[in-house]
């Protein structure tokens, strides 16, 4: 049994290396949080005397949905980030852990050799303020 496993194990591996070229960001994390769920319901359902493979099965699903739930709403986020910044200079990325961030020029935020907001950035800042409000 644990032959199959390993052999199954190295089978995903192989297809998710190979695929993942193609594939945007969400896609890619789907398919990842779908690897690691399969790993994890293997391991539980071998150590607590069930199947590895409906395990496994089962981990690969709950991993994929919870994965791809969560890259949708960063990508939402990252969206209405953007849509808040427009024509303002600043760029929003996206990190390769998933967080968001935003490049800030220096020249748009703050007055040389003053310590208040420049008023055409407040707007901004409100903006930008209110999707973290909403997405905690």
């Amino acid at each position: 049994m644990r032959k199959h496993i390993h052999l199954l194990g190295a089978a995903a591996v192989l297809v998710l290396a190979t695929g993942c070229a193609s594939m945007d960001d969400t896609q890619r994390r789907t398919a990842t949080g779908a690897g690691v769920g399969a790993l994890a319901g293997a391991v539980i359902g071998s150590a607590t005397g069930g199947s590895a493979g409906t395990g496994a099965v089962l981990g690969a699903g709950v991993g994929a949905l919870g994965t791809y739930i969560w890259s949708q709403n960063m990508e939402r986020q990252k969206r209405e980030m953007e849509q808040a910044t427009q024509g303002t200079g600043i760029a929003v990325t996206q990190t390769a852990d998933n967080q968001l961030m935003l490049n800030i020029p220096s020249d748009i935020s703050f007055a040389v050799g003053r310590s208040d907001i420049q008023p055409n950035f407040a707007p901004v800042l409100d903006r930008f303020a209110e999707g973290l409000r909403n997405n905690p």
